[in-house]
């Protein structure tokens, strides 16, 4: 009976501490939340912000809400800055790789207040160098590709400075001259090859999240 109570108790005892402890005997370190996302604004026009997400956790993904709920994995994710210009509240969560938990939530409300109607956003195309220079890269994004585009072109759309051929980054086919003026160019570099480029602002912050008055 006394060897028998003597088992039991190191059986007990053996039993202990062994949650951080797979099969294989290594330990099982415990998830870790990914870095909330970080929000840094810059102004627009007319009181417009422009909102720009991060987090330093390599992988992330950021999910944000405009509406005041709690964002998942199943909100709009970001990924270009968002032009605020009407009362509006930003939630945004990171969203990392396998062994990372959601981060917590990042939040900030903005009350600009501007009429309906006011200019938020434009691109006037200013260029004071002495160079043709490229379209803002922060206003605007590019279709590209051979017939990419639904009307079977027989040019090949180049984004700025591509150097996939037939693509020429020195000679573009989009740039700002000196004088502001804005040139999308069609080019044939040789035989039936043909570029152009087409300059759209999806993606950028005009279009991805913007908010405006009503």
């Amino acid at each position: 009976m006394f060897t028998a109570l003597v088992l039991s108790v190191a059986l007990v005892c053996g039993c202990g501490g062994g949650s951080g402890t797979s099969g294989s005997g290594t330990t099982t370190p415990p998830e870790t939340k990914a870095a909330a996302p970080t929000l840094t604004t810059s102004n627009a026009q007319n009181g417009a912000v422009i909102v720009t997400l991060a987090s330093s956790t390599t992988g992330a993904k950021i999910y944000y809400t405009l509406d005041g709920s709690t964002p998942t994995n199943v909100s709009q994710q970001y990924q270009a800055p968002i032009l605020i210009s009407s009362n509006i509240t930003i939630n945004a969560i990171a969203s990392a790789a396998p062994g990372y938990l959601n981060s917590t939530v990042t939040t900030q409300s903005f009350t600009p207040n501007i009429a309906s109607g006011t200019l938020v956003w434009s691109d006037e195309f200013n260029n004071s160098g002495s160079s043709n220079q490229l379209p803002d890269a922060k206003k605007w994004t590019y279709d590209k590709g051979f017939q990419c585009c639904g009307n079977n072109e027989l040019e090949t759309y180049c984004a700025a400075g591509s150097t996939m051929s037939p693509c020429d980054p020195g000679n573009p086919n989009a740039y700002v001259d000196t004088t502001g003026i804005l040139h999308i160019v069609g080019r044939n570099p040789s035989g039936t090859t043909y570029t152009s480029a087409r300059l759209k602002t999806q993606g950028s912050a005009l279009c991805t999240g913007a908010s405006r008055p009503a």
